[in-house]
């Protein structure tokens, strides 16, 4: 795995059953529990039970994390297999070029040990992060689809808000324009009310998302609270979508005929 050894040494083949417990310990256990002195010598052990085994530390490696949305490296204790056979392994094989393409070779290492040993769950380096990051890419998806289908209702709810407006006011308009109003200062009326309307909606929500965001860079690894880009980038969306929602009604205030308007009840 490439995990470096920075004090002591690694495991070797006097490590083996019947030899005294050893264990190599990372960087942030012993930062932990020997801040001010060299853990190499010193005895570990897991557990507070009295029939816990007491390890000597031979080696320090250094820090690696567990999962890669871990926000602080754990504490790792190693121990050599040959003190703790298992019945079950996991090996991790570095190969140059296409991994899956070391699978016969290995299959025969295996074999030569003992042809009854059963290889199964093989997976690449890159298979194994997809299968980590499979059920968020799916909450991610989902929370793109929810938000993409809230930005439509808004602007649909922006569109039909302001198609009513303007339908209510169609006397005020028609008398506008039989006044002097030409067709672009009713447009400006009826945009500067979406962006009215837009500004406050805005200076409601944008609060929200930003005591929201915090409460999301506390739960989940790689959210900030403010993110300029997402923040700005998003409100220049939102406007842009009200401007337009609201544009389609105020076109449409633009053709109204006064006399027509006038005799409107």
């Amino acid at each position: 795995m490439r995990i470096p050894i920075t004090k002591g040494r690694e495991f070797s083949a006097s490590d083996g059953e019947g030899a005294p417990p050893v264990a190599v310990i990372s960087e942030t256990l012993a930062r932990r529990y020997f801040p001010d002195e060299d853990p190499v010598g010193r005895r570990v052990k897991a557990g507070t039970a009295q029939s816990s085994p007491w390890y000597a530390v031979v080696g320090v490696a250094g820090d690696v994390s567990r999962f890669m949305f871990d926000r602080e490296t754990p504490p790792m204790l190693y121990l050599p297999n040959q003190q703790f056979p298992d019945r079950g392994a996991y090996f991790v094989i570095r190969v140059s070029g296409e991994p899956m393409s070391a699978l016969p070779a290995v299959r025969a290492q295996i074999a030569a040990l003992d042809d009854k040993l059963p290889l199964y769950e093989i997976k690449s380096h890159q298979q194994m992060i997809a299968d980590k990051l499979a059920g968020l890419g799916l909450a991610s998806e989902l929370m793109a689809m929810f938000g993409a289908l809230a930005l439509i209702l808004a602007a649909v709810g922006v569109y039909g808000v302001m198609s009513y407006a303007v339908s209510q006011r169609t006397r005020e308009i028609g008398v506008r324009m039989a006044l002097g109003a030409r067709p672009r200062d009713v447009l400006r009326l009826v945009v500067g009310q979406t962006l009215k309307l837009t500004a406050l909606g805005l200076a409601i929500g944008l609060p929200a998302a930003f005591a929201l965001g915090r409460v999301m860079a506390g739960a989940l690894f790689g959210v900030v609270a403010l993110d300029p880009i997402t923040f700005v980038g998003f409100t220049l969306l939102l406007t842009s979508m009200a401007v337009f929602a609201g544009y389609l009604p105020a076109r449409r205030a633009m053709r109204v005929d006064p006399m027509t308007s006038l005799r409107a009840e």
